[in-house]
């Protein structure tokens, strides 16, 4: 698996171990066609933890792309549903920017 899942491309074969090396799921073995980001959203529903790329863009740009984007950034440790108390930091948005960056990248036949 490459160190940024931006590097991934279609004609790699992905394989998943866990932290403890007693399961291994192989990707390409599902059976049935799908985009490595759908697998991999599917697992953070199942509450695998993935350790997404962060995005290097700058505070104000990722600001930017966000509000162009309509995208919503919490503060670490912030619920969905929760009232904000707190302003997000440089880091929730290379966070959440990161992951979308990785998803898109995933989600293409490349």
């Amino acid at each position: 698996m490459p160190e940024d899942l931006r590097a991934w491309s279609t004609s790699l074969r992905t394989i998943w171990v866990d932290a403890r090396c007693e399961k291994m799921l192989d990707f390409n073995d599902t059976g049935r066609p799908i985009h490595l980001g759908q697998w991999l959203s599917e697992r953070e529903r199942e509450g695998w933890k993935i350790d997404w790329p962060v995005s290097e863009d700058g505070y104000e740009e990722m600001k930017e792309i966000c509000a162009r984007r309509g995208i919503s950034v919490r503060a670490a440790g912030e619920l969905v549903g929760q009232i904000s108390t707190k302003k997000p930091k440089k880091d929730d948005y290379a966070r959440v920017l990161g992951r979308l960056y990785a998803m898109e990248h995933l989600c293409q036949d490349v």
